[in-house]
C-alpha cells in the first residue's frame, strides 16, 4: 500500500511541476494584452 501511495504522490508532484513550468510561458493573447495596457498608459500621459 505504501508503494501505491508513494507512486501517487510522485505523479501529483510531477503534474504540479509541469503546470508551473507551462504557466510561465505567455501566450499571444497575454502579449497582446500587455501591449494594449502599455498603449493605454502611454496615451494617458
Amino acid at each position: 500500500m505504501s508503494c501505491v501511495r508513494w507512486s501517487l504522490s510522485m505523479v501529483i508532484a510531477v503534474a504540479m511541476l509541469s503546470m508551473e513550468i507551462g504557466c510561465k510561458q505567455e501566450g499571444p493573447a497575454e502579449q497582446a494584452g500587455k501591449k494594449v495596457d502599455q498603449a493605454v498608459e502611454k496615451a494617458g500621459k
